[in-house]
C-alpha cells in the first residue's frame, strides 16, 4: 500500500562542504516534480570549509511559509549534527546518520524515533576515492 505524500520536513546537517545543501537542493527537485509546493531555508558558517552547516525543506501539499515544529526526516553527517538538532526530530521520525565516525551520541533523540546508521564517510572513500 502506498501513502500519499502531503507535508514532509526535511533536515540535512553537518560541515560545510559535506553536502547538506546539495541534497537538500535534490530532494527539493524530485518533491517539486511531484507538484508539492516547496520551503526551505539553511544555517551555514562563513566558512569557505568547516563549520556547521544546515539546510531544511518542507514540501506540501498546500503553500506553507514556514517549517513545522518538528523534522520528519533528519540526515545527519556527524555527531554536531545530531547534537545541534536531534531534538527537533518529531517521535515519529526518521534519522539517517553517517556513523563512519563513531556512533550515535545519546540523549538527542526523542523515544520512537527511527535510526538508520549508514557509513556514509567510509563509503566514500572506498567507493568514490574521495574523503568527505
Amino acid at each position: 500500500m502506498t501513502k500519499e505524500l502531503s507535508d514532509i520536513n526535511v533536515m540535512v546537517a553537518g560541515q560545510g562542504g559535506d553536502g547538506s545543501l546539495t541534497v537538500i537542493s535534490l530532494l527539493g527537485n524530485a518533491l517539486a516534480r511531484r507538484g508539492l509546493h516547496l520551503y526551505s531555508t539553511r544555517n551555514v558558517a562563513s566558512r569557505i570549509k568547516g563549520g556547521h552547516a544546515a539546510a531544511l525543506l518542507r514540501g506540501s501539499i498546500e503553500p506553507r511559509t514556514g517549517m513545522n515544529d518538528n523534522i520528519d526526516v533528519f540526515v545527519a553527517l556527524d555527531t554536531e549534527a545530531i547534537e545541534v538538532g536531534g531534538h527537533r526530530v518529531g517521535s515519529n521520525g526518521f534519522v539517517i546518520y553517517d556513523s563512519s565516525a563513531g556512533p550515535l551520541p545519546d540523549g538527542y533523540l526523542a523515544e520512537g524515533v527511527t535510526v538508520v546508521e549508514i557509513p556514509f564517510g567510509r563509503l566514500a572513500v572506498r567507493d568514490l576515492r574521495r574523503e568527505l
